[in-house]
């Protein structure tokens, strides 16, 4: 029988750290890629039948306007969308509203993620809305303004977000509890790391996601990251409501169950939901800080080990 030879420390943190380099470099590539090509739009623009797209595109930070439609994919983040003539293609808006005036024509989907559309009564929708649809008046003196908030209605979302949000989490741990300790025995001794791991993360992955949704072939992909991005921050969440749960119950584990310490630390983690805006805000960098640990855990086994040490000896 052949022995094969160990795999010295050394050799195993220098393909852990390389194998990292080249995950961030294909994550920085794929901007790139895009800039060069086109892909992205930064600001507002308007498209007529001279200007319009000739490929699929994503606009960034600004208002667009379709005087003769497009004829493909066009994802719209932080902007608003003015329809005068035929979509025939995806049209897919985050952060904004889609405003169809009465020439507009919608041969397909239309999905909106934090707005709404406003229908003129002779707008032809023939494709699928993914959002709530108003009807609306496309004359000049119509007021675009958002509507006002109900700080009531969106307090009751945010607890019953949160409620969700907990029984998700308990589902999470129930399945990798293991995983929920060495994430959050990473977090407590690699904070700044796990938080330049979770940010390089959110930064890459919707230059990773988005080109994948504009074609059919890469969908299924976009879909199964997506779904392990959303895995790992519940994840990174629920080491977070770990390690507020025994700091705020204390350490010795013997006094305290498991579930006990993440029902209290998850808790005033996730009542935060309740606060408009900066709430949800504030949820999210936690678990993004939490899914970065994790991701240290899992490329740096080394550090993840000398973490986990703590563990055993109760200092988490």
């Amino acid at each position: 029988m052949i022995q094969l030879p160990a795999v010295s420390r050394a050799a195993a943190v220098w393909t852990y750290r390389s194998l990292w380099l080249v995950a961030v470099l294909l994550a920085l590539a794929m901007p790139a890629m895009i800039l060069l090509r086109g892909d992205l739009w930064l600001g507002s623009a308007s498209f007529d039948a001279a200007t319009r797209p000739s490929h699929s595109l994503i606009v960034v930070d600004g208002d667009v306007t379709l005087r003769e439609g497009v004829d493909y994919p066009l994802v719209v983040i932080l902007g608003d969308v003015h329809v005068e003539g035929a979509t025939r293609d995806a049209l897919v808006v985050v952060g904004g509203n889609v405003f169809l005036d009465r020439s507009a024509v919608v041969d397909d989907a239309i999905v909106v993620l934090a707005g709404q559309v406003y229908r003129a009564p002779t707008a032809v929708i023939r494709g699928t809305v993914g959002a709530t649809v108003r009807e609306w008046s496309d004359s000049a003196s119509t007021d675009r303004s958002l509507d006002r908030v109900d700080l009531v209605q969106q307090v009751q979302l945010g607890l019953a977000a949160g409620l969700g949000m907990l029984l998700a989490c308990l589902v999470v741990v129930a399945f990798v509890p293991w995983s929920v300790v060495v994430t959050a025995a990473t977090a407590r001794h690699y904070p700044i790391r796990s938080g330049l791991a979770g940010l390089t993360g959110v930064l890459a992955m919707p230059f990773v996601v988005l080109p994948l949704t504009l074609s059919l072939v890469g969908l299924p992909l976009a879909l199964l990251l997506g779904f392990g991005a959303m895995l790992i921050w519940l994840i990174g969440l629920t080491a977070a409501g770990f390690l507020v749960g025994r700091r705020i119950l204390g350490s010795r584990p013997e006094q305290t169950s498991f579930l006990r310490v993440l029902v209290v630390g998850l808790a005033p983690i996730l009542l935060a939901l309740a606060v408009p805006v900066l709430g949800p805000l504030a949820v999210a960098a936690v678990g993004i800080v939490g899914a970065g640990a994790r991701i240290v855990s899992f490329v740096e086994r080394e550090r993840a080990v000398d973490a986990l040490a703590s563990v055993v000896g109760g200092d988490l």
